[in-house]
C-alpha cells in the first residue's frame, strides 16, 4: 500500500508530479522510489549503477530513474494513460495544496488496525469525481445536510465543506484516520460549510440523523456491514420521510445488495463512470411501488 504521496521533500509543482506518476504503479498505488531512500538505482538497461552518497540521489541520477520508470509506464499502459494519470495526479495535488489539506496516500487497514474481512483499505477519491457527482443531488445547497461513510481523511468532507451546506458529517472507524481528518478540517481553507463534524464509530453502529438527506460512500465496506448501514439509513427515512440521496462509488456490491436484499425504496437515478476505474451511482430513496407515502 502506497505511502503518503504528498512528500513535500520531492520538492513542487509539475515536476514533482511528473515524478509521481513516474515513479508509482496506478494499479495498485505502490511507491517504488523516495528520492531520500534509495541507495542505488540500475538503468533500465542494466549497464549502469550509480550510488548515491549522504541516502539522496542526484540530479542526473533522479533525470536517469525518471526517465526509466516514464518508459516503463508508458510501454505497459500507453501515451494516453499516461498523460490521463499525470493529469489526474496534477488535479488532486492541485487541490490538496489549494484547501491546505493533506489527504493524498493509501493505508492498509492492518497499519491502522483493522481486521475485518468485510472493510476496504483507505484510498482517496479523485477531487473531479467528488465535484462532478455532487452536481446531481437535485436539492438546495442550503438544505443539504450530508453524511460521509468511510470518511478516512476528510477529503470528501473537505469538499462538501466548502459548499454552503446546512451540515457535513463524516463517520469513520480508525482512530488515526480520524485524527488526521479533523486537523484537515481545522485547516481547511475556502469553508463555506456551517457545520462540519467528523465522528469516530463503526458504521453499523451510527444511527443516521432524521436530518440527513445525502449519504457518500466511496466503497468504503461491503457484505454485512453494508447491510447494516443501508437499513439505518432507510429507518431514518422511515422515521422522518424526505427525499434522500445516496451517492456510490465502485457501486457493484451496492447495486448486488440492493437487488438480493430486495430493496424497493432505493431507485437508481443516474450514473457515470471516472478516470482510472470509477463507477458512480446516484440513488433517491422513496416510497415502495404501489406504496402510499407517509409523509411530506
Amino acid at each position: 500500500m502506497n505511502g503518503n504521496l504528498g512528500d513535500k521533500r520531492h520538492g513542487r509543482g509539475f515536476l514533482n508530479i511528473f515524478y509521481r506518476v513516474c515513479l508509482t504503479r496506478p494499479q495498485n498505488g505502490l511507491i517504488l522510489y523516495r528520492a531520500n531512500r534509495v541507495h542505488y538505482i540500475r538503468r533500465a538497461h542494466g549497464k549502469c549503477r550509480i550510488r548515491s552518497r549522504g541516502g539522496r540521489l542526484t540530479r542526473l541520477t533522479q533525470y536517469w530513474r525518471v526517465r526509466d520508470k516514464a518508459w516503463a509506464f508508458v510501454r505497459e499502459f500507453g501515451i494516453t494513460r499516461f498523460l490521463q494519470e499525470l493529469d489526474y495526479r496534477f488535479v488532486n495535488d492541485y487541490h490538496d495544496r489549494r484547501l491546505g489539506i493533506e489527504t493524498n496516500g493509501m493505508v492498509r487497514l492492518a497499519d491502522i488496525g483493522i481486521d475485518r474481512e468485510d472493510s476496504v483499505e483507505y484510498t482517496p477519491i479523485g477531487y473531479s469525481a467528488i465535484h462532478h457527482a455532487l452536481k446531481y443531488i437535485p436539492i438546495s445547497a442550503a438544505d443539504v445536510s450530508f453524511l460521509d461513510f468511510g470518511s478516512g481523511k476528510g477529503r470528501v468532507i473537505a469538499v462538501a465543506a466548502t459548499h454552503p451546506f446546512r451540515k457535513v458529517l463524516g463517520v469513520e472507524i480508525s482512530a488515526h484516520l480520524n485524527r488526521i481528518a479533523k486537523t484537515n478540517i481545522d485547516r481547511l481553507r475556502h469553508r463555506r460549510a456551517k457545520h462540519v463534524e467528523v465522528i469516530q464509530s463503526d458504521a453499523a453502529d451510527f444511527v443516521v440523523p432524521d436530518d440527513i438527506n445525502v449519504v457518500f460512500l466511496f466503497n468504503p465496506f461491503f457484505g454485512k456491514t453494508l447491510k447494516k448501514v443501508v437499513d439505518n439509513i432507510l429507518a431514518s427515512y422511515t422515521a422522518r420521510p424526505r427525499p434522500v440521496y445516496i451517492i456510490f462509488f465502485n457501486k457493484i456490491h451496492f447495486e448486488r445488495l440492493i437487488k438480493d436484499a430486495g430493496y424497493g425504496r432505493i431507485r437508481p437515478i443516474h450514473h457515470m463512470y471516472f478516470y482510472p476505474s470509477y463507477s458512480c451511482g446516484i440513488y433517491e430513496i422513496g416510497n415502495e411501488p404501489g406504496i402510499a407515502g407517509t409523509g411530506p
